[in-house]
């Protein structure tokens, strides 16, 4: 299928989720030039305002954070789109407050933004609007920022970004943090950098959509002709045919899909190894590597 610069399947769902953007951002109000995604963006930005937006700077975002517009969609703890990110976000928004992971630690800054404000009179209607900031600043994120520069920075994958949930949870247990955790972190954001993010997770998703839809559909074709070849005439209905070709429920078509996407597994891993390896071993790269590898076949492997 390719990495996300080079996949044709990924020009499709970046422009899909470039139109998305642009069609919520007409939702809340966004009258300017209807083609301009930049322009959509910088609304959505000035709406779904939230103090953890940093993106660059010296001082303490450089020597702790090393924060560049290429990773803080990833070290944003507000920004990952995961539960613990909306915790976060809701968290920052009440004490404006930033919250960043660097380099396998938790790093809390206090009055990031001094003119951030909380909208809401009280409690309830404050939770309500955070939880719409953040929903409205991840889709705003989704397709890169205002300034982005070609693709630009989307939002993380959640398959990822859950590596920064680890270290975060383990940070506030007074756990220390292993290496294994600090290189998973460290991979997940060289491959965010790299353009692995919600989008080329959404790419390759599509090939694992189609094998499970041409499995199910061959199952109710067979058992269709099987249907009409050995159900009479006069005994057939709508209800006994369905209850004979349903693809959904029965233990027949999790083995074939467990078949299936088993197969998908070792072709995908072993195509991304003989890619690699190609090189040579000295040069077999982790980063390039996961880069080829489809994760959500995997994932979705493990549900049969």
């Amino acid at each position: 299928m390719g990495k996300p610069v080079e996949s044709p399947l990924g020009d499709i769902t970046d422009k899909w989720f470039a139109n998305r953007t642009i069609g919520f951002a007409k939702i809340c109000g966004y009258t300017g030039d209807k083609n301009s995604l930049s322009s959509a963006i910088k609304f959505l930005e000035r709406k779904f305002k939230i103090p953890y937006d940093q993106s660059v700077g010296g001082g303490i975002f450089r020597e702790l954070i090393d924060l560049t517009p290429s990773n803080h969609h990833f070290k944003s703890l507000g920004h990952n789109p995961t539960l613990l990110g909306l915790l976060f976000s809701i968290l920052n928004q009440f004490t404006n407050t930033s919250d960043f992971v660097s380099n396998g630690e938790l790093i809390s800054l206090n009055n990031s933004d001094g003119k951030f404000e909380l909208q809401g009179k009280n409690i309830p209607s404050k939770l309500f609007c955070g939880i719409a900031n953040w929903i409205g600043h991840l889709i705003s994120d989704v397709s890169g920022s205002s300034s982005s520069k070609g693709r630009g920075m989307g939002m993380p994958s959640p398959i990822w970004a859950w590596s920064n949930d680890v270290i975060a949870i383990i940070a506030k247990l007074n756990i220390p943090v292993t290496e294994f955790d600090k290189f998973v972190n460290e991979l997940a954001l060289k491959l965010f950098e790299k353009g692995y993010d919600v989008r080329f997770q959404t790419t390759q998703a599509i090939p694992v959509f189609i094998n499970e839809m041409v499995v199910r559909f061959l199952y109710s074709i067979r058992r269709l002709i099987g249907y009409y070849i050995f159900v009479p005439k006069k005994d057939r209905s709508w209800v006994l045919l369905w209850k004979s070709c349903e693809p959904f429920s029965n233990a027949t078509v999790k083995r074939m899909l467990t078949v299936a996407h088993g197969t998908f597994c070792i072709i995908d891993i072993g195509d991304a190894t003989i890619r690699e390896f190609e090189k040579g071993i000295e040069s077999f790269n982790v980063v390039e590597f996961f880069m080829l590898l489809n994760i959500g076949s995997k994932t979705r492997n493990t549900a049969y």
